[in-house]
């Protein structure tokens, strides 16, 4: 009898690159380390968002604006451009 393995990619779940790392900040808060120039503060909530966002385009060599442009939670309310 032949015994049967299941390659990794059956068995780890599929995941974005995002929920990824905010995964692995619930896990390890890893981005509290990124802190506020001026104010020192760690980011919270939707800046947790944003700060993936540009974390993934610096990553992945597409800047911020082409990151901006493809993230709909990136721009404030009443931003000119909108």
């Amino acid at each position: 009898m032949v015994a049967s393995f299941c390659s990794p990619a059956q068995v780890i779940p599929q995941i974005t690159l995002p929920d990824l790392l905010l995964e692995l900040d619930n896990w390890t808060g890893f981005l509290r380390h990124f802190t506020h120039l001026t104010s020192g503060d760690a980011p919270t909530g939707d800046e947790k968002l944003v700060l993936v966002a540009a974390l993934m385009g610096m990553g992945m060599n597409l800047g911020l604006t082409k990151m901006e442009q493809s993230c709909p939670y990136t721009r404030a309310p009443n931003c000119p451009g909108q």
